[in-house]
């Protein structure tokens, strides 16, 4: 299974590693993990006519979201066009307290 995780200083990838490793502990489901960091909170949060407080550059994440089955992110920017171009996708978690910066539509 392909796993993109998109962190950033404060929810490192590593943490979010951790947190998915941990769900799927003692599944037999072997994993391959891709990384992108964005800079928040050194960055400020972004807003668009998508989403909300994001920090990063969707373009940034296009190419690598292609084969991923789980995409977790904590400030990452998921445009429709992000969660267009993830052909396999199958779930989007986000590690904070709501998804304002994914678009639900």
């Amino acid at each position: 299974m392909k796993v993109l995780l998109l962190g950033d200083r404060f929810m490192t990838n590593e943490v979010l590693e951790a947190a998915i490793r941990r769900v799927f502990d003692g599944c037999g489901v072997k994993m391959e993990f891709t990384y992108l960091s964005d800079n928040w909170p050194v960055d400020p949060v972004e807003k668009n006519d998508e989403v909300c407080e994001y920090c990063g550059d969707e373009t940034a994440i296009l190419p690598l979201i292609r084969d991923a089955d789980i995409l977790m992110t904590h400030t990452g920017c998921i445009t429709s066009r992000v969660i267009a171009a993830a052909q396999k996708l199958r779930v989007i978690g986000v590690g904070r307290g709501g998804p304002v910066n994914i678009n639900m539509a």
